[in-house]
């Protein structure tokens, strides 16, 4: 006689779907086998991410905090937090991250997964499993482009969503963040910045130009930047141009000197100069090391 588990589900138990039935899935991404993987300093204005560590080692940073993260740790980033990683050169991260938007989880600010004052790094234990399941699902669906593969994948991400929301602890009503009124002045102007860099970094930026648009000083706008983020205007105009071009170097087939203007440069010396910089190899040569390790995913 073999035992039997059976549970029944009451209607005040059903969760409510409006509110996340319209996600969508922006990219699904996995990192491995590439020890010198670097991604600078970004934001998404309206979009989070959910990342899974399945093996490796890497440092997240996180609105100017830094977090080391392996395996079954769960990283939870919120829309306009300002974010960057680096692989362990040791221990090459292996990591899936899932960037969503259009869901609001209840007590939550839309696009939001965890409360703001909530910590963004978390041990998975026996739900490591289930997280990467969802994460392949999600992927292999995407491949095969099977009948429903679209609802099947999002299904998928609805349940990365509620379960990552329900470790944080934070399916209750949002806290603020502590702080003064000004405190949180500083951070939502400087979030601002960011978010304006975000959307307009393929455009000529400079400080004077962020002055006449927030009508503020330029030395204003870098020294709050500076303080409330760890990192100045140009630098983060920087980094987030730098940060695309590598995901199109990986991922699509435009030449240098195409990726160049794409991110906002005219002179492809002057962004390979910058790009070595950052990366320590030049343009072409990043592609070359780690698009092979890229496509084996695609």
């Amino acid at each position: 006689m073999f035992p039997v588990i059976r549970v029944s589900f009451e209607e005040t138990d059903r969760a409510d779907f409006t509110r996340t039935k319209d996600v969508q899935i922006l990219a699904l991404t996995h990192v491995f086998d590439n020890p010198n993987w670097f991604y600078n300093f970004h934001s998404h204005d309206a979009a989070a991410e959910v990342i899974y560590i399945q093996s490796g080692h890497g440092t997240y940073t996180l609105d100017n905090m830094s977090y080391s993260a392996s395996a079954g740790n769960l990283i939870v980033i919120n829309p306009g937090v300002i974010h960057s990683l680096a692989s362990d050169a040791q221990d090459a991260l292996n990591a899936w991250t899932l960037t969503v938007t259009r869901f609001s989880l209840p007590g939550l600010a839309p696009n939001q997964v965890i409360s703001p004052g909530a910590y963004p790094l978390m041990r998975l234990g026996s739900l490591a499993d289930c997280f990467y399941q969802n994460f392949a699902l999600i992927l292999e669906q995407h491949q095969r482009h099977n009948a429903n593969f679209t609802e099947i994948a999002h299904a998928a991400a609805t349940t990365l969503l509620f379960l990552s929301n329900q470790l944080a602890g934070s399916n209750i009503k949002a806290e603020q963040k502590r702080g003064s009124k000004e405190a949180l002045q500083r951070n939502s102007f400087a979030l601002e910045v960011i978010a304006f860099i975000d959307k307009h970094f393929r455009e000529p930026i400079s400080l004077e130009m962020l002055s006449d648009v927030f009508h503020i000083s330029a030395g204003h706008i870098s020294h709050a930047l500076t303080n409330e983020c760890g990192i100045s205007p140009i630098n983060y105009l920087i980094s987030r141009r730098i940060g695309e071009a590598q995901w199109l170097l990986l991922t699509t087939e435009l030449s240098v000197g195409d990726i160049a203007l794409y991110v906002g440069y005219d002179n492809t010396y002057h962004f390979s100069k910058l790009f070595s910089k950052r990366i320590g190899m030049r343009p072409q040569d990043f592609r070359t090391k780690f698009k092979a390790v890229s496509e084996k995913e695609r």
